[in-house]
């Protein structure tokens, strides 16, 4: 599938913010990834006009389309998850039950919105929706993803070496 493509609206729909980094290489690349993606979904496919950079389509395209992206950014965040957990098990992080319940409950809430938008007839993604895509981003980024984050970047051998 190509990538999606910006139109030539120049307001982002979602920026990634610096004070959202979290310092581990690999968290920040994908959470910016991701962001590009909400953004990208944004710009492409909010409100009800088609935003496919000025081509006109037909709805069962821009339907088409709207799927792949939805379905594309769900493998994104899928992978993402997988990651984390590789790095939380092989580390022993102590939150990592309660960090993998939170993957699965945001997947399940994915793939219940992604069902919904592809039971209607839709070729566009409401206001509404976008906004709560971008809370359902941020709000593990910025709360279950920081607190592993200082987990990796001060595990407990190197806090035992620390002098006190």
């Amino acid at each position: 599938m190509p990538p999606l493509t910006k139109t030539d609206d120049p307001a982002p729909f979602f920026e990634w913010r610096d004070e959202w980094t979290l310092e581990v290489g690999f968290m920040d690349d994908d959470h910016r990834l991701l962001a590009e993606r909400v953004d990208a979904l944004g710009r492409q496919f909010g409100g009800r006009e088609d935003r496919g950079g000025g081509v006109s389509r037909p709805a069962a395209l821009r339907r088409t389309a709207l799927l792949d992206a939805l379905d594309e950014l769900g493998r994104q965040v899928h992978d993402h998850f997988q990651r984390e957990e590789e790095v939380m098990r092989t580390l022993a992080y102590p939150g990592f039950t309660a960090h993998k319940a939170e993957h699965d409950l945001l997947l399940a809430e994915y793939r219940l919105l992604v069902r919904e938008i592809g039971d209607s007839a839709k070729t566009y993604l409401e206001v509404e929706t976008l906004h709560s895509l971008k809370q359902w981003l941020m709000g593990h980024v910025l709360d279950m993803d920081r607190d592993l984050a200082t987990f990796l970047k001060n595990p407990p051998e190197q806090q035992e070496r620390s002098p006190s």
